[in-house]
């Protein structure tokens, strides 16, 4: 018999293969990548199980989780927390994560297809679309789905799994640096520049857009950490 999962849209009850503890997952992570869950938060398991809708057993295993990726924190006699950044180690995760995206651009330039690249154009519009609407949450959304897209166009399966490994702490870091307006209207421009470069089969001009894209997001969470210190 398969267990039910709680669908994130309606809260409905349906049949799917996964199990409960990776639709408890599931529904932290979405959490914390719209921003309801806020970096320096304590992760409260009675109130995180009754607001995902999962017991508190599943729930502690995807806290867990979290804790192995390195986005939340266990505290001495207080609890585990989401974790906060300091400006050094922003600026540490954004270098990594400049080298494997470049890499991932790098290469996804010279295997890609026009169908591959309709596919992120239409990511683009989304998150377009949803930035004209002033829609946070769903311009995130494309933009993340844009950055995985790129990495599974590389065909490099170990290069994936470690993006995926980073990818909340990134968006946690993402998501300070959308709070200033300049930055969802340039990485619109910027995501135009990687794909022009993956349509050309230009893979150096494609790590090189990816490359300014990160490094400007990088500047702007690390100024406003500073700011917030």
């Amino acid at each position: 018999m398969r267990p039910a999962r709680r669908d994130a849209t309606d809260g409905a009850w349906s049949s799917s293969p996964r199990t409960v503890n990776e639709v408890a997952f599931d529904r932290l992570r979405e959490l914390i990548s719209s921003g309801e869950i806020e970096m320096g938060s304590r992760l409260d398991e009675r109130t995180l199980s009754d607001r995902i809708g999962v017991s508190r057993t599943p729930l502690r295993d995807a806290i867990g989780h979290l804790v192995a990726l390195g986005v939340a924190e266990h505290r001495v006699y207080r609890g585990t927390f989401l974790r906060s950044f300091t400006p050094k180690q922003v600026t540490e995760l954004y270098e990594v994560r400049t080298a494997l995206e470049g890499l991932a651009a790098y290469t996804a330039a010279g295997s890609a297809e026009p169908a591959d690249c309709d596919r992120l154009e239409a990511i683009i519009e989304r998150g377009t679309d949803a930035f004209e609407r002033v829609d946070l949450t769903a311009f995130e959304r494309a933009d993340r789905e844009f950055h995985a897209l790129v990495a599974e166009l590389s065909g490099n399966d170990l290069l994936v799994e470690e993006l995926d490994r980073l990818a909340l702490r990134i968006q946690l870091v993402r998501r300070i640096a959308n709070l200033e307006a300049t930055v969802a209207a340039e990485t619109i421009g910027d995501r135009r520049e990687v794909l022009d470069a993956i349509r050309r089969r230009d893979p150096a001009a494609a790590r090189a857009a990816m490359a300014r894209h990160i490094g400007a997001v990088q500047d702007v969470a690390v100024r406003r950490l500073i700011a917030r210190d």
